[in-house]
């Protein structure tokens, strides 16, 4: 008798220092040894004091809390349904091509109207205004790739000598200069470019995207700015719900519907104005077709983007933009990230803990880095004097959404 209590008592001690040492994965070394964590050799009179204390078993809340660690806002299908109208509006903007034997899969540059400065008499004019929609800047990039110039610009490009392009954005014209001088200096600096004369390296034969960016941006002139990417999608929102965004701000601009895309620019998103409504900067707060609004010099908005998605469950918030400060491959219309931590939505996105992962980079290799932006969190973070970047949501896409879904902007955990 006196043997099976001992026994029993023996295997409940070992039970307990199993439960409460750590575990560890195989062909993983602990880094709680009895060396460095003496305490863990405890005496047999601890164990036994262990089993008089009440050991309380967790509820089922927090077995799923401690499991999952997160809080996961609800979306609705409303949510849902807008991140593929979206998503799919985003798509548009990328297309493949057959170029010099292979396809190469393209996306709608970057181009603004006045971007780049020239000579006093010279001004910078992008297809469209730059506020042109994927169906019109796609055919006009179609035409362009039918051209003998840009036959021309390939059959360049495969020359296996490394080489120089050179671009002039006042005539809408390139070059090419296989002098090793020029080639020694874009390797090793300084750029011998300027605003509207680009220089490019090219020590390859091998034709990328990014030499038909190139070619598109400096002598296509053609692309769409940040607000024209911005309206296309809050469109693309509009139409999913049966509506036309340009017939409805006809009215109140006073101009025809086709007139519309020109109009609009940073000032009609800016949230002093009436157009949109100001949305308080915590991640839990964020829904699809909401604008980020970012500043820039002198604190004046100068760059746009909208959140496609945000996923409380990995902590991922996708969010679209045209811009060409990003890397080579990614200029134009391209997807960037937010990381966060999914236990805390509450937070804003302006707070250290959130990883912004979308890096800045000058639009042509050569040309000089941006001082204080590494990425668009440095950029959201500026300018605190004048009040940071904002986030804003047009009021007309708020008010067709919460027609078809009340619920939609409410926060339910």
């Amino acid at each position: 008798m006196h043997r099976r209590f001992i026994g029993l008592f023996l295997g409940t001690v070992l039970l307990i220092e199993s439960a409460a040492a750590p575990f560890h994965l195989p062909n993983q070394r602990s880094s709680h040894s009895a060396s460095r964590n003496p305490g863990r050799e405890q005496s047999a009179h601890t164990f036994i004091f262990s089993l008089t204390d009440t050991i309380k078993a967790p509820s089922k809340a927090e077995l799923v809390e401690s499991e999952i660690g997160r809080k996961e806002r609800v979306k609705t299908q409303e949510e849902l349904r807008l991140e593929s109208v979206i998503d799919r509006a985003y798509r548009r903007c990328f297309k493949t091509y057959q170029i010099a034997g292979r396809p190469i899969r393209l996306r709608i540059p970057f181009g603004q109207n006045g971007e780049r400065p020239g000579r006093p008499e010279f001004y910078q004019h992008i297809f469209l205004g730059g506020k042109g929609f994927p169906r019109e800047i796609w055919a006009e990039i179609g035409c362009l790739l039918e051209t003998e110039d840009f036959e021309d610009y390939i059959h360049d490009l495969k020359h296996p000598k490394n080489k120089v392009l050179m671009f002039n954005l006042e005539d809408n014209i390139y070059s090419i200069n296989f002098d090793n001088e020029l080639v020694e200096e874009l390797k090793y600096g300084p750029y011998p470019g300027s605003r509207v004369f680009i220089f490019v390296l090219k020590t390859d034969s091998i034709i990328s995207g990014v030499d038909i960016y190139n070619y598109l941006y400096c002598v296509g002139a053609v692309g769409m700015d940040c607000c024209g990417f911005i309206y296309y999608i809050q469109r693309s929102i509009a139409q999913s719900y049966c509506v036309e965004l340009d017939e409805i701000l006809s009215e109140n601009l006073n101009r025809s519907p086709e007139n519309v895309p020109q109009l609009i620019g940073l000032c009609f998103f800016n949230p002093e104005e009436h157009n949109v409504e100001r949305v308080e900067d915590k991640i839990e707060n964020l829904r699809p077709g909401d604008i980020f609004l970012f500043r820039g010099r002198g604190g004046i908005f100068r760059h746009s983007a909208v959140i496609q998605s945000i996923d409380f469950k990995k902590g991922v918030i996708r969010y679209i933009q045209c811009t060409d400060w990003a890397p080579q491959a990614e200029r134009g219309v391209h997807e960037s990230f937010i990381n966060f931590d999914p236990s805390n939505p509450g937070i804003s996105l302006k707070h250290r803990s959130v990883q912004w992962t979308q890096e800045i980079y000058p639009t042509f290799e050569g040309e000089a880095q941006l001082k204080y932006w590494k990425n668009d969190g440095d950029r959201y973070r500026a300018y605190w004097e004048t009040g940071r970047s904002v986030i804003v949501r047009l009021k007309l896409i708020r008010d067709l959404i919460i027609e078809a879904d009340p619920l939609f902007y409410r926060t339910v955990f």
